[in-house]
């Protein structure tokens, strides 16, 4: 990512030192928003000015949830996929000017999806057979009150320790791990409502590849 210039013509951005503050800078906002999330009042307007904050910090999670605090506001339930794509159209403005779609997130013991397997496994229904939640029509399928924190909550935890990168058409990301196996979410899919993480493997282990659709 190239630098820019200050008023008087000062380089920035090109440096570690720049970088270092300018993601402390932009810590310290979403912790300052965080807070005043908890004000009365003001919870809808702290999501909605988190959403930017927490794209620029690589946080593709938060900002989900994020979404999730606003949907609501819009009334309808069919607002959600357009608010959703507002969300990608920001994250594809990002991805170009903070170049997050290369590394995002690294771990050094993690190797595949697989390792992940034992913090989903009970609270997502693992299955000996290795699948999560139900057998649907063509895919899997977890009930839940709330589809959008559910999956949030999964792809989180599922992906850990893997390298993420958004989606070139800009509808989700996509986390791959040493051993090849992978894991995309999608916040808007064919079926409305419903979120869904696509699991696939080169080598299968304790997790079968899957796709998991989260409905109410």
């Amino acid at each position: 990512m190239g630098g820019g210039y200050g008023a008087k013509g000062t380089s920035y951005g090109n440096t570690k030192g720049s970088k270092r503050g300018f993601k402390e800078a932009l810590d310290h906002i979403s912790n300052a928003l965080a807070v005043a999330s908890f004000i009365p009042g003001l919870d809808t307007v702290t999501n909605i000015a988190s959403i930017p904050v927490d794209l620029l910090r690589g946080d593709f999670v938060s900002a989900v949830l994020d979404l999730a605090g606003v949907v609501p506001v819009f009334g309808e339930a069919a607002d959600i996929a357009k608010t959703a794509d507002k969300v990608s159209d920001t994250v594809k403005a990002v991805d170009k000017i903070a170049d997050v779609s290369k590394t995002t997130k690294k771990a050094s013991k993690i190797t595949s999806v697989s390792d992940n397997a034992k913090s989903v496994a009970k609270k997502y229904n693992l299955g000996k057979n290795g699948y999560f939640g139900t057998k649907g029509k063509n895919t899997q399928v977890f009930k839940s009150k709330d589809p959008i924190k559910a999956s949030a909550d999964f792809y989180k935890k599922i992906s850990k320790g893997g390298v993420e990168r958004v989606l070139p058409n800009g509808k989700g990301v996509q986390t791959t791990f040493p051993d090849k196996s992978s894991v995309v979410y999608r916040i808007i899919t064919k079926t409305p409502n419903s979120p869904a993480v696509e699991i696939t493997f080169k080598t299968i282990g304790k997790i079968k590849p899957q796709k998991i659709h989260f409905i109410e």
